[in-house]
C-alpha cells in the first residue's frame, strides 16, 4: 500500500507456508482502500497483487475457490516431503 511494486515494478514475490485462505480477505479490503482512497494508488492495486505476487495454497485449500480469485497462472503447488504436511505426489 506505500508503493513498493512502483518503486520496484520488476519485483516478484510468492507467498509460501502460509496457505491462501488469507486471498479473499486481502483483495476485498484492498478493493475498499482503493474505492475510498482516490488516488492513493497508482493503479489498481488488485491488478498489482496479481502481477506481482504467487501464492501457494494448502493442500486443505479449495484449489477451485482461490482460482475465483487469483489467475491460476499465480498459483503454486508444492511440498515439504517427508514432513508431516507434505505430500510425496502434491
Amino acid at each position: 500500500m506505500q508503493g513498493l511494486f512502483d518503486r520496484f515494478p520488476r519485483l516478484r514475490m510468492a507467498i509460501v507456508e502460509f496457505g491462501a485462505g488469507w486471498v479473499p480477505n486481502v483483495l476485498h479490503s484492498l478493493e475498499i482502500a482503493h474505492i475510498q482512497n482516490k488516488g492513493m494508488f497508482k493503479r489498481n492495486p488488485i491488478d498489482t497483487f496479481h502481477e506481482h505476487l504467487w501464492v501457494a495454497p494448502f493442500v486443505e485449500d479449495n484449489a477451485a475457490t482461490m482460482a475465483q480469485h487469483m489467475p491460476v497462472e499465480r498459483i503454486i503447488y508444492g511440498s515439504d516431503w517427508p514432513h508431516g504436511e507434505g505430500l510425496a505426489h502434491p
